[in-house]
């Protein structure tokens, strides 16, 4: 009798792999999700749900499901098609029309998987009703008296501080959420206060005194913490109506190396440096995080200049070049000869300084230590 009751539990073992391998197969889009770098994967919705996995960039998930209310997407392994966890929206990639995905309303019916992730029972029932095998007929076990224990809950102790330590650099955002604009950039290893959690997006509120409310919002997996983020107050609003931030001021400014009094720019040439600005920008040079970059431009026949990050210095041979350019053009007041010329351009392209010395000679009245003096 032992042995029959083994085989019968282990045929409703297979079966159920069978129906859940089935549902997984029809559940399954053409849409997928890789991370924008890494993000946890829980076994529900909400951050206050297990992290049952992670995922990195690189490889792309099936989405296989997602909440009518909230942005959340139940993503599968790639291989097998089993549900491997829910992950926040604003986190991964998206590839397809998630439109054609599945959609599942939050409730208390839901049910875990074997791994621990939670999902609707009738995203069991209808998905397998086609596929499952019939059920082996079973004689009902006999009665037994079992006294349910109620789970007891801890009342967490509210406003217990809480702060975090940042990872990386990352953005500080106005609100919970990357369409937020940004009030600020954190540096790795910087601490901040955690006021509270979000119960439904993936981010927390700090306390950022740069921010017009003196408030803002980091990704929750971007921080490590100390203290129970939980035990905070938590909230739920995804539409908040916050203090206008202050107009970012124009990018292109004028300015004169020499310190002189700026010329003032025309629309073309402010036009041209609004153009170089974005061209920065596009290749990941932010002047608000660790990876910045410089730029000098000035019209020589007009004296219209501007810089982006001239409050930085560099140090270097070639880079002390334009100084003595900027020096040599703004002393000649007619076209260079042909030995200035051919000057001119050697010091610009060759790195020797022959050509650049008999610049500073020029600029110094036929000395170069006297040129060189001026320039520095």
């Amino acid at each position: 009798m032992l042995s029959t009751l083994r085989l019968i539990r282990t045929i409703l073992l297979a079966s159920s792999l069978l129906v859940l391998m089935a549902l997984t197969a029809r559940a399954q889009s053409n849409v997928t999700a890789q991370a924008i770098q890494f993000a946890n994967l829980r076994a529900g919705i909400g951050t206050d749900t297990a992290v049952v996995g992670e995922i990195r960039t690189g490889t792309a998930y099936p989405v296989i499901g997602r909440t009518a209310d909230y942005p959340w997407l139940l993503l599968a392994d790639p291989t097998s098609g089993q549900p491997i966890g829910w992950v926040f929206r604003d986190v991964v990639d998206l590839s397809g029309d998630v439109a054609g995905v599945i959609v599942f309303t939050l409730d208390s019916t839901w049910q875990a998987l074997p791994n621990g992730v939670y999902v609707p029972p009738a995203f069991i029932t209808e998905l397998s009703a086609v596929d499952a095998p019939p059920t082996p007929s079973l004689a009902a076990p006999p009665e037994q008296n079992v006294t349910a224990v109620p789970t007891l809950v801890p009342t967490p102790t509210l406003n217990a501080r809480v702060t975090g330590v940042t990872q990386g650099e990352i953005n500080i955002r106005y609100g919970p959420g990357v369409e937020y604009p940004r009030v600020g950039v954190a540096q790795a290893g910087e601490t901040y206060e955690v006021t509270a959690w979000h119960s439904q997006l993936p981010w927390v509120q700090i306390a950022y005194a740069a921010s017009p409310n003196g408030l803002g919002w980091v990704q929750v997996d971007l921080l490590s913490y100390s203290g129970d983020r939980f035990s905070l107050p938590a909230i739920s609003q995804t539409i908040f109506t916050l203090p206008t931030l202050t107009p970012t001021p124009a990018i292109v400014e004028a300015v004169q190396p020499f310190g002189a009094t700026p010329v003032p720019l025309s629309p073309a040439f402010a036009a041209l440096g609004n153009r170089l600005w974005d061209r920065m920008l596009a290749a990941g040079f932010d002047p608000a995080t660790s990876r910045l970059g410089t730029l000098f431009v000035m019209d020589l026949q007009t004296g219209e200049a501007f810089s982006f990050g001239g409050e930085f210095a560099f140090s270097g041979m070639s880079i002390n070049k334009i100084a003595v350019l900027t020096e040599f053009y703004g002393q000649i007041d007619v076209t260079p000869n042909d030995a200035e010329a051919y000057d001119i351009v050697e010091a610009m392209t060759c790195s020797e300084n022959t050509s650049t010395n008999n610049l500073l000679t020029v600029i110094g009245g036929g000395s170069p230590y006297t040129g060189a003096r001026q320039v520095t």
